[in-house]
């Protein structure tokens, strides 16, 4: 359970009207993440369930969204860089941290090709629609968790591009020559992937 829990009869209120007053006071979101975090993830919780129930999410908060999947070795030292990261500049963040695992794959463009992975990923909520500060933080955690050899979620913010993503997936070329004769005119392109891939239409 978390900010983005349904709310139910009888239980405590979610933090929505918090979130919008830290808006207004951002120096009042580490009291918020710690009501959150004494509130809702104060018991470690143990559940076996088939993928789908485990990590589906009712989402009622719009959010910005950066997620990096790292080589496994790597996990402690982006959390570490990461908290000092949040100390040294004086951000107010919002609670969670996302954290999972997974074990390699295959795909050519997986994050999670060839190497256990450490998914980490970062949040800043927009309550009531109100935007939220974040760019910042983000380009700066966008540069700690690179250089610590990690790949950006594709369906989420990064600030990378081909150059960047090539040295980071060793069938980066492989699959481009295979993206060119299976669609030669380009026709599944757009300015995103014509940004991250490195090609025009």
């Amino acid at each position: 359970m978390g900010p983005n829990t349904p709310r139910r009869a009888g239980s405590a209120p979610n933090p929505w009207l918090a979130l919008k007053v830290a808006s207004y006071r951002p120096s009042l979101v580490p009291t918020i993440n710690q009501y959150i975090q004494k509130k809702f993830f104060n018991k470690p919780i143990s559940r076996v369930v088939p993928s789908p129930d485990g990590f589906r999410q009712t989402i009622l908060i719009k959010q910005h969204v950066l997620e990096y999947a790292l080589p496994l070795s790597k996990t402690a030292s982006a959390l570490l860089g990461l908290k000092q990261l949040i100390e040294d500049k004086g951000y107010n963040v919002h609670h969670p941290v996302d954290v999972r695992f997974s074990g390699a794959d295959e795909p050519w463009l997986s994050p999670a090709h060839g190497r256990k992975t450490c998914y980490i990923g970062v949040i800043m909520y927009r309550p009531f629609g109100k935007d939220i500060p974040y760019e910042d933080y983000f380009r700066d955690v966008d540069v700690l968790f690179y250089k610590l050899g990690g790949r950006p979620h594709w369906g989420k913010i990064h600030y990378r591009d081909a150059s960047d993503l090539r040295s980071v997936y060793p069938y980066w070329n492989d699959f481009l020559k295979l993206r060119d004769q299976l669609d030669p005119n380009g026709v599944f392109l757009n300015d995103y992937l014509q940004l991250v891939l490195g090609v025009g239409r």
